[in-house]
């Protein structure tokens, strides 16, 4: 995630996420070069991810979802594990799982990487 640094912070505030740092924000050549001030984002662990999808579920009133939390919770440690705790996959997975009626995590876990393919390949 990055914010506007903070000689720009009273003109106005850009938030942006790029998963790696590109040239255009590192070489000084180029007119973004130190336009953001990066904060890089931790994997998050088991709980925190037990904790952020369990949250989300609530805010969206999905309590199928909730009621079956419980047996979800093994299969989310260890997805948390393959994927490093990446949030972004966490939440597209939760969204297919309470979208797609999906019950095994393997095929939930297939069709995120799917559907994240072009963006991992670039």
């Amino acid at each position: 995630m990055w914010r506007a640094s903070p000689h720009l912070r009273n003109l106005f505030l850009v938030i942006a996420v790029a998963p790696t740092l590109f040239q255009q924000l590192v070489d000084y050549d180029e007119p973004f070069s130190n336009f953001f001030e990066p904060i890089v984002l931790r994997e998050l662990t088991s709980e925190a991810v037990e904790e952020l999808l369990r949250r989300r579920a609530e805010v969206e009133g999905r309590q199928e979802f909730l009621e079956k939390f419980d047996t979800l919770s093994p299969k989310i440690r260890t997805v948390t594990h393959l994927t490093g705790g990446n949030p972004r996959l966490f939440l597209t997975l939760y969204q297919i799982m309470t979208e797609a009626e999906i019950t095994d995590i393997a095929d939930a876990v297939t069709e995120v990487l799917d559907e994240l393919t072009p963006y991992l390949q670039a």
